[in-house]
């Protein structure tokens, strides 16, 4: 903070304690000659508003200053905008009063108080805020003969019962741009650690104040207190067996006693150095939680009660089997959230390697599990303890992503497109799982995940293994694929690197866009903090009004109409959207001073409620959609280089954004990250046209004669098709093509979950109903992240005269199917497509996915009763061959894994090979289980989500789960059982997750035709036994080759900083 006088200049500094301040007053300084006399003052200043705080809403502050020599003093600051030129100014009014109480106030007809009585009805004020201060100015003289006052500021904040100190250093100097006053200011900053205050005492009295009674409301939670020990010697944690899980040491209590107390109870003594590491906040039925490091510990009296691990594995394995203790968890956050790591805690104290065996943390986790037993469950009881957590899973698929960006191997920008895809599903991940557990906690649901954890547990292991992601993410970024881009000529500059013609150049062709686009927004008692939009990338600043000593923060969002990058004439060359409009601040807000600005970014939660009937699927969903930008804040996003108390703002800010709703936002989800808040932007980067950079295209085939129509080959026999290889344009595309103009078809009908924005399975329906012909859409409008395209296109379809159907809102209509109704002769025949993808041409370039195309009068029939059902010309639907969730489907699935058994017990070769995506529901993970223990050999390509723990003696040790990510999206869902000979095999839209089971219209349909299951056959072999395959281990690791996901990591390379990922 800068005030400038008629000849002399103030500059306000932030204290961090009260013995900086003693030293401030004493202590000497170098190069400064000080007088030793010290001038000591007091003043306590009250400020007023109503209960509803109308003065606050009207930019208005109302104070009583009463000075130790019986003075009082009534000061009225008012903002107001001027009409010359419409910047904002405070208008200030004071006056003498009899005293600092109301009574004087209300008896006072000065002009403060004519004023106040035009703002507001004086009889409604209380007193909301008392700052009493003692000034202590001590008068030195810089080296270069300049005077300077150094006015030591202790501020006590009392606020009902509730009291705080703040304290503050003003500078009263004559020219700070003097040599020696610069040095002598220069010293004060380094040796003291002061920082420039961003706000008057006033409005850090008021933050202080609020904060208090933010801890008073919370006292409840906080009066429960406990500590937790890390024991820490090279580079290694000191964990306890309990059970069968690692925890660290912990009690009751807090301070260095109570940290001292539990190592007592846990080594036997207490003979360690200690400090304080951080803490973990409370919530109701959790008691908050000191985090303490021990260090220089004497090994305990009983050796064999701690188990030494490398801190990077405990990292790395938080939330896995053996790790999720939530003491422990909410530990290792807090080593997370500092940054240390095995480099970290390690350079605190290393001491003889020797002195304590550390043990690999698999090893560890084994032997527990060897001494615990092990379990046989029935297919319906599952123990926690046998399956893996599903957001760690989630989270290890995205990492597998991050592997490929770092991948030589891979194409330059395609890695900075699997970059980008990395970072488009941490955003997903944030809006969809994390706001959900955050509204378990703010709700106070309890329920635990499949795996054990509670809300808060999950959370924690959430923000461990995210902190180690982005950290990997933005090394690769900014330590390999910035300078390899930099070498293929492709370069993203900071503004202050441009040449003038460069930054003339982006002021021609940007300037008046900006201008139009960008709407600043100014945070201050006039004017509450804008509401920033979900994921939009925006610019937080301080600036100074014209005279004023207050700084105010301003928000500026990026406009989404520009690029995020904005390229320079070579088109090879950008400056970060960011940048540009920092730069433009200025002149989009003239007259003000733009101190700093910096980037941040908020993700907000994206989950719907639709009720449990909604009158109108599709206005109720549209709404819901349209409230998604107003939901609650689930992560803050802020540039590494942000000061902390603009940091500090923002997240209070965001806190109580919503009155209605109890955020459960703290600084554990504050994320720091370097230059871009936004790595899925680098998809702008990803699209450069330049060839030798890229994938080279892919060679699609015409899958069928192009001489004989679909209907004639269809007729004849079943058509397979495995896409990206065979072309979707000339296959179910063609098909459809050729419904809508064929005269003889009476009618198709199709499922739409997620399809392409110009979509030619639309325009061929829409078509044909211009032919006359009978279409029915089941448009999913639920489909997350793709509800606005369905509402959009089950508008237009519906304007088309397409018959358009929603799905009931506890279900969702996943299937993928078409059907087409032919009139042959006398007879209506039934043409159906049935698939693992979307009925979407760009997936079906992206995506491995199989179908058939079959004319199969039962499989037809079958699916005709389906769609019956779905449109509500049926009560009910009678399948047998195809397998329909929520009817049949897990049950009929079961009976095939049961059979398996009955083979292997009956001596017979018993075999189970499936490719999905995800398998978490616990009644078919007991049953694989069940089965593995009966001898049946199981092999799954689960790409993403597994919660079944392979591996396992006595459990699951004939059960082997592989994951495969390459160029293209394994999406297919291909199932097989040997059934003693008699091979059957499926496939279909579902995956064996409870959703998929229970809330889902999923339709799998058995393949019969030798060839085809041929086919399958290899793909099955083909996926499960590929080069590039990744193997879970039991603990939860991806292995490949020397590569291991969630797992130790060699120190010597620290891009590979080992976490976890998700798909």
């Amino acid at each position: 903070m800068t005030r400038a006088t008629t000849e002399r200049t103030v500059l306000r500094f932030q204290v961090p304690d009260r013995g900086t301040l003693e030293r401030l007053v004493d202590a000497p300084i170098e190069d400064a000659a000080a007088d030793e006399a010290i001038e000591i003052a007091a003043f306590r200043d009250v400020y007023f508003d109503t209960p509803a705080q109308d003065l606050k809403a009207k930019g208005a502050t109302l104070s009583i200053r009463q000075r130790q020599d019986g003075t009082a003093t009534l000061r009225l600051d008012v903002l107001e905008r001027l009409p010359e030129d419409g910047v904002p100014r405070r208008r200030h009014s004071e006056a003498r009063i009899a005293s600092a109480e109301r009574s004087a106030l209300l008896s006072s007809d000065a002009e403060p108080v004519r004023m106040l009585r035009a703002l507001i009805d004086p009889e409604r004020l209380e007193k909301v805020l008392e700052v009493e201060t003692l000034r202590r100015t001590r008068r030195v003289t810089a080296t270069s003969g300049e005077v300077v006052y150094l006015h030591c500021h202790i501020a006590t904040v009392r606020h009902g019962d509730l009291t705080g100190e703040l304290f503050e250093l003003e500078v009263d100097v004559p020219n700070p741009t003097s040599p020696g006053v610069n040095a002598l200011l220069k010293e004060l900053r380094q040796r003291h650690g002061l920082r420039p205050s961003l706000a008057e005492t006033e409005g850090r009295a008021r933050e202080l104040a609020e904060a208090m009674v933010r801890d008073a409301l919370e006292q409840g939670v906080r009066a429960s207190r406990e500590v937790a020990v890390l024991v820490h010697d090279n580079g290694a944690l000191g964990l306890m067996r309990h059970g069968n899980e690692l925890v660290v040491p912990y009690g009751p209590g807090a301070g260095a006693q109570a940290c001292r107390q539990a190592l007592r109870s846990a080594l036997g003594h207490a003979r360690a150095r200690v400090r304080l590491l951080g803490t973990s906040s409370g919530t109701p039925g959790r008691p908050a939680l000191q985090i303490w490091l021990a260090e220089d510990v004497e090994p305990p009296e009983d050796a064999q009660d701690m188990t030494w691990v490398p801190i990077e594995q405990a990292l790395d394995r938080a939330g896995a089997p053996g790790l999720r203790d939530g003491r422990t968890l909410r530990a290792l956050n807090v080593v997370a959230r500092a940054g240390l790591g095995t480099w970290g805690l390690a350079a605190l104290r290393v001491r003889d390697p020797e002195r304590q065996p550390i043990q690999p943390l698999e090893l560890v986790l084994q032997r527990l599990e060897a001494a615990d037993g092990t379990v046989e469950p029935s297919p319906r009881d599952v123990p926690p303890d046998t399956l893996l957590n599903a957001e760690l899973s989630r989270m290890s698929f995205d990492e597998r992503i991050l592997v490929m960006a770092e991948d030589p191997n891979v194409p330059l920008l395609e890695r900075v497109r699997f970059l980008g895809m990395f970072g488009q599903r941490r955003d997903d991940f944030f809006m969809t799982r994390v706001a959900r557990f955050k509204r378990m906690l703010a709700a106070r649901d309890a329920e635990r995940t499949m795996d054990g954890l509670t809300p808060s547990e999950q959370l924690e292991t959430i923000a461990i293994r995210a902190r180690r992601m982005k950290q990997r993410a933005y090394d690769l970024l900014l330590h390999r694929l910035t300078p390899e881009l930099a070498e293929r000529g492709i370069t993203i500059h900071a503004w202050d690197e441009l040449q003038a013609e460069d930054q003339d150049y982006v002021r021609a062709t940007y300037g008046d866009r900006i201008e139009a686009l960008v709407v600043p927004l100014v945070a201050d008692p006039m004017h509450p903090f804008p509401h920033v939009r979900n994921l939009r990338p925006a610019l937080a600043a301080t600036v100074r009004l014209p005279g004023e000593q207050r700084y105010h923060l301003i928000a500026v969002e990026l406009p989404g109409d520009l690029p995020r990058f904005v390229p320079l004439p070579s088109g090879r060359r950008f400056v970060p959207l960011e940048d540009v409009i920092s730069a433009a601040l200025p002149e989009l807000y003239p007259g003000l001073e733009v101190v700093r600005a910096h980037t941040f970014r908020v993700t907000r939660s994206a989950t719907i409620d639709l009720g449990d009937d909604p009158f109108d699927m599709l206005e109720t969903v549209a709404e819901e959609v349209a409230r998604r930008p107003f939901q609650e804040v689930v992560r803050l996003e802020v540039e590494r280089g942000m000061p902390p108390e603009m940091r500090e703002h923002l997240l209070r800010e965001l806190q109580f954004e919503r009155e209605e709703y109890a955020s459960t936002l703290d600084e554990q989800d504050v994320y720091s990250v370097e230059r871009f808040v936004d790595l899925a932007a680098l998809e702008e980067i990803a699209r450069i046209d330049q060839p030798e950079l890229h994938w080279e295209p892919q060679r699609v085939r015409s899958p069928f004669p192009a001489d004989r129509s679909m209907f004639e080959q269809i007729a004849e026999r079943d058509l397979f098709v495995h896409f990206p290889h065979d072309s979707f344009r000339d296959s179910v595309e063609r098909l459809l093509d050729e419904a809508a103009d064929d005269p003889h078809v009476a009618a198709i009908k199709i499922t739409l979950y997620r399809t392409s924005s110009e979509s030619a399975i639309v325009a061929a329906l829409e078509r044909a109903r211009r032919n006359g012909k009978d279409a029915v859409a089941m448009v999913e409008l639920k489909a997350s992240f793709d509800e606005q395209r369905n509402i959009a296109w089950a508008r237009s379809l519906e304007d088309a005269g397409i018959r358009v159907v929603f799905s009931p809102p506890k279900y969702k209509v996943h299937a993928k199917v078409a059907l087409i109704l032919r009139r042959e002769g006398n007879d209506v025949r039934r043409y159906a497509y049935i698939g693992t993808g979307n009925l979407n041409a760009k997936t079906a370039a992206s995506y491995v996915d199989v179908g058939i195309l079959t004319a199969d009068q039962e499989l037809t029939q079958e699916l005709n009763s389906i769609f019956n059902l779905l449109t509500g010309y049926a009560a009910n639907a009678e399948v047998d061959r195809l397998l329909v969730s929520p009817f049949n489907m897990r049950r009929r699935f079961l009976r095939m894994i049961d059979r398996e058994i009955e083979h292997a017990r009956a001596g017979r070769e018993a075999r189970i090979r499936i490719q999905m995506n995800g398998l978490m529901d616990r009644r078919l993970i007991g049953a694989l289980y069940h089965a593995s223990q009966a001898g049946v050999r199981i092999d799954m390509m689960v790409r993403e989500i597994c919660s079944l723990r392979p591996g396992v003696p006595g459990l699951s040790e004939n059960i082997r789960v592989t994951s495969l990510l390459g160029r293209h999206l394994q999406h297919a869902r291909i199932y097989h059982f040997h059934n003693a000979g008699a091979d059957e095999y499926y496939i279909g839209s579902a995956d064996w997750r409870p959703r998929n089971m229970r809330e889902r219209v999923e339709i799998v349909t058995p393949v019969r035709d030798p060839e085809h299951c041929a086919r399958l056959d290899r793909i099955l072999e083909e996926t499960l036994n590929h080069p590039e395959t990744w193997t879970l281990r039991s603990d939860g690791a991806y292995v490949r080759g020397n590569d291991v996901i969630a797992a130790p990591v060699d120190p010597e390379d620290g891009v590979r900083a080992a976490a976890g990922m998700t798909r």
